[in-house]
């Protein structure tokens, strides 16, 4: 019979493959300090680095914040990269095993059913990228092996429901933006925009997946419509 613990009681391997700065990084990194905070007993594992001396920017976030990690090699074969992700489970035999992007819910899926350990994958913007038979294949795989399949917003729902032969699994839960209420921004001043003036603010990636020209072309209907004073930013790279 299958014990249920109790939330501050768990254990929690979370996993991404990827060292930048983005959207799945973020809420990697964000997620994990929530569950830390809530009593989880929470582990990061991330890619190694090539030369000892080199720091990603996922690894300098995850020492910011006090966040334990590992890391792990992800160049080799397929067969490499899954023996790879056995040995992280093995190394920290969590309880529930929570990976970000396509390859890290690819393997550590795989690896974590091998092992009888519950695995939930989160879908980010990479399932709008151009699909390969590989790829797709992978998606299969995925929606066998994982409990549950989140999407950070509608958009990605979507086009993950395309992909997905197990449709039930997938869930919506929105990728949202971690405030650190005590900071009060100065933006306005620096920038000279009044207090009285409605400012509409993007930050992300200036990717062509993000779709900020659906933004700015509804930001120019609102100047054209709109008698109130109205300010759009976009910050990102």
């Amino acid at each position: 019979m299958m014990t249920v613990k109790s939330i501050g009681a768990m254990k929690v391997l979370k996993i991404i493959h990827t060292q930048g700065h983005g959207g799945a990084e973020n809420t990697f990194r964000w997620l994990a300090w929530g569950l830390i905070q809530e009593g989880v007993e929470v582990t990061a594992a991330i890619p190694e680095t090539i030369a000892l001396q080199d720091e990603t920017w996922i690894n300098s976030a995850l020492k910011e914040l006090n966040i334990p990690h590992l890391t792990f090699n992800k160049s080799g074969s397929p067969s490499q990269l899954l023996m790879n992700m056995g040995a992280i489970i093995d190394t920290v035999k969590p309880d529930i095993v929570h990976s970000h992007l396509l390859d890290s819910n690819f393997y550590s899926s795989l690896a974590s059913r091998r092992r009888g350990i519950p695995h939930i994958s989160t879908e980010h913007g990479d399932v709008s990228l151009g699909q390969t038979i590989s790829s797709r294949v992978k998606y299969g795989l995925i929606s066998l092996c994982s409990r549950f399949i989140v999407c950070v917003s509608h958009a990605v729902r979507l086009k993950a429901s395309r992909l997905i032969p197990v449709r039930s699994k997938l869930k919506t839960i929105y990728n949202g933006i971690h405030f650190i209420e005590s900071c009060a921004s100065s933006f306005r001043e620096e920038f000279q925009i009044p207090r009285s003036g409605f400012l509409i603010g993007n930050v992300g990636n200036l990717y062509p997946v993000k779709g900020q020209k659906y933004l700015v072309r509804a930001f120019s209907e609102l100047v054209r419509t709109c008698s109130a004073e109205v300010y759009l930013v976009l910050v990102g790279r």
